[in-house]
């Protein structure tokens, strides 16, 4: 297992496996756990939890995707048709749009519901590099 793993990060995995193993599967089990816990998904709707809970799931869940589709991106033309290797990347990069969509949702939320802490820590990171130059 880690040697098809080690192999898959490193491109050279089929194809076909590495998208339902890396990418699908994840997905599937996020939703299934989900549905568990009375939520469609871990990552975009895991806010309605208790953030103990939550926050450890979402990043659990980003990034055992996150992996997937890099590993699934590397060996994606490792198949039988050239096409499919397109297709593939195509899937990868409306999924990475969708991941760093919710991603950005999850840091819009967490401005709207602590906007000083954002702020403070903001201007703090201003001082320090225009003192350090």
């Amino acid at each position: 297992m880690m040697n098809w793993l080690r192999n898959a990060w490193q491109g050279q995995a089929k194809a076909l496996p590495t998208f339902l193993l890396l990418a699908v599967l994840p997905w599937i089990v996020a939703m299934v756990i989900g549905s568990k816990l009375g939520f469609a998904n871990l990552f975009a709707f895991g806010y309605e939890l208790n953030p103990a809970i939550s926050i450890p799931l979402g990043v659990l869940e980003f990034s055992f995707m996150f992996f997937g589709l890099i590993c699934y991106w590397r060996s994606a033309f490792n198949c039988s048709r050239r096409w499919y290797g397109y297709v593939g990347r195509a899937v990868v990069g409306i999924r990475l749009f969708e991941l760093l969509s919710r991603l950005l949702l999850v840091v819009v939320l967490l401005y709207a519901l602590f906007p000083s802490f954002y702020l403070a820590e903001a201007s703090q990171l201003v001082d320090t590099i225009l003192n350090q130059i």
